[in-house]
């Protein structure tokens, strides 16, 4: 399953990680929100089902547009794939995997018999995922019903549910696991080696979310959502181990919950905002927000960077549990 590597070159939007995730600066500790970020405009809400949004340069601003109109869910897990050239991400409650053509905006769909959380390209074409209680192939015929091939089951626990998950540039497939009582920290960061072998890396986890790295591959970033907390770690990227577990930026409690994100070409983390109307970039050095950028709905889920230049930001989102004549 290791993918391969695909360079995207021009800044700050063009994303270093998605070199490995869709083919294949140490920073400081104790950030915090910096209130005085620049915030730029967004469009009005109103946009019934947002499922992924494009926030793209445009001069010293972004522009952020509906790209697919849903409903979505729970729209998790974008991922851009630069051998097919479009975007693809699930839908948790819904067990959907989506497809977006981004040059004609032509959409497909696979519904399988139990969730699918995140996914990841396969060396050689198709896909990988966290499906049901493990890792599995994905099939996505063009007509017909999708299948899948379980490779490693990782819990039989039905209090437990896996959700998000990426691979490093080794091509390694990081996933985590929350409780269904969202309150309890059983969460567990898994690591999937090339031999399918499974490792427990993180303990303690009440929501894990976002994932992302480096660089240069010392740092790996990591999202505890109910932690409201991104940490960073040491990271080797030979061994795949991590340590020295530090703060990169902690969200206030009440203000949105940190959840799915990406890395830059400038090594910036972008972050979505669960029930902050937002995403947020984040300087590797300090831990400050530098920029938020709104977004015209209440979740905001998680971010990947992609398009045909490499210079979007695709946002997904959720309607679930929320009232859609105001999302």
């Amino acid at each position: 399953e290791q993918q391969q590597e695909q360079v995207a070159t021009q800044p700050p939007l063009k994303n270093e990680e998605a070199h490995a995730e869709a083919e294949s600066g140490t920073a400081t500790t104790g950030g915090t929100s910096d209130t005085t970020a620049p915030v730029v405009e967004a469009p009005s809400t109103g946009q019934q089902g947002l499922a992924a949004a494009r926030v793209s340069e445009g001069g010293e601003a972004y522009r952020v547009e509906r790209v697919w109109e849903g409903p979505s869910l729970l729209g998790e897990g974008p991922m851009w794939h630069p051998v097919d050239q479009c975007l693809y991400w699930v839908d948790v409650t819904d067990r959907r995997v989506n497809r977006l053509q981004v040059m004609t905006r032509e959409h497909k769909s696979w519904q399988f018999p139990v969730a699918v959380s995140c996914l990841a390209p396969l060396q050689g074409g198709g896909l990988v995922g966290a499906i049901g209680t493990g890792f599995a192939v994905l099939h996505l015929p063009e007509s017909g019903e999708p299948t899948f091939e379980m490779k490693v089951e990782l819990t039989t626990d039905n209090s437990i549910r896996i959700n998000d998950g990426k691979c490093d540039r080794k091509g390694r497939f990081w996933v985590g696991t929350i409780a269904r009582d969202m309150s309890k920290p059983d969460g567990i960061l898994y690591l999937i080696d090339e031999k399918l072998q499974v490792h427990e890396k993180v303990h303690d986890i009440k929501i894990s979310n976002g994932l992302g790295w480096s660089l240069d591959n010392s740092v790996m970033y990591y999202t505890d959502s109910l932690q409201y907390k991104i940490f960073k770690y040491d990271f080797d990227e030979t061994t795949g181990q991590i340590s020295n577990q530090s703060v990169l930026h902690e969200f206030p409690e009440g203000l949105g919950v940190p959840d799915g994100l990406t890395v830059d070409a400038d090594g910036y983390i972008w972050s979505a905002v669960w029930n902050g109307y937002e995403v947020v970039r984040i300087n590797p050095g300090t831990g400050q927000i530098d920029t938020r950028v709104p977004m015209p709905c209440q979740r905001p889920t998680s971010c990947m960077i992609g398009g045909i230049n490499m210079d979007t930001l695709y946002v997904t989102s959720c309607c679930r549990d929320v009232n859609e004549s105001e999302e």
